[in-house]
C-alpha cells in the first residue's frame, strides 16, 4: 500500500483535522476544570470576589459583616506560530509517511 502525494492544501487540512481530532479528546476534561472566557484585548484583567467567609454560630449581637478578599490577575495574550518546511522532493518521494507523521506532531503541539 503505497502513501499518497501530500499537496500544500492537504497539509494544511491534515493539520486541522489532527488537532480536532486531539482536543476533541481533551475537551471534555478542560470543560471540568475551565469555563471559557473571550480575550479581546492585548492584556486581560480578571477580577472575582474571594471565598465567602466560614459559618459561625449566631449570637444575640447581630450580624457580623465580612468583607469577600478583592483578587485579579492578568494574562497578556501572545500569538503563537510554527511553520514547517518541506523540500518538494520529501513530499513527491515520502513513502513511509514521514510528512503525514510530522504534521500529526505540529498538531499535537498546538
Amino acid at each position: 500500500m503505497g502513501v499518497e502525494l501530500l499537496s500544500s492544501r492537504a497539509i494544511i487540512g491534515t493539520f486541522y483535522e489532527e488537532l480536532d481530532r486531539i482536543t476533541a479528546n481533551q475537551q471534555s476534561l478542560v470543560n471540568r476544570l475551565a469555563f471559557f472566557v473571550q480575550a479581546t484585548q492585548r492584556e486581560e484583567t480578571y477580577r472575582w470576589l474571594g471565598q465567602v467567609p466560614q459559618m459561625r454560630e449566631w449570637n444575640q449581637g447581630g450580624r457580623e459583616l465580612q468583607k469577600l478578599r478583592d483578587n485579579e490577575y492578568k494574562i497578556k495574550n501572545k500569538i503563537w506560530e510554527s511553520t514547517l518546511e518541506f523540500q518538494l522532493d520529501d513530499l513527491r518521494l515520502d513513502k513511509t509517511g514521514q510528512v503525514r507523521i510530522r504534521i500529526g506532531e505540529l498538531a499535537d503541539r498546538a
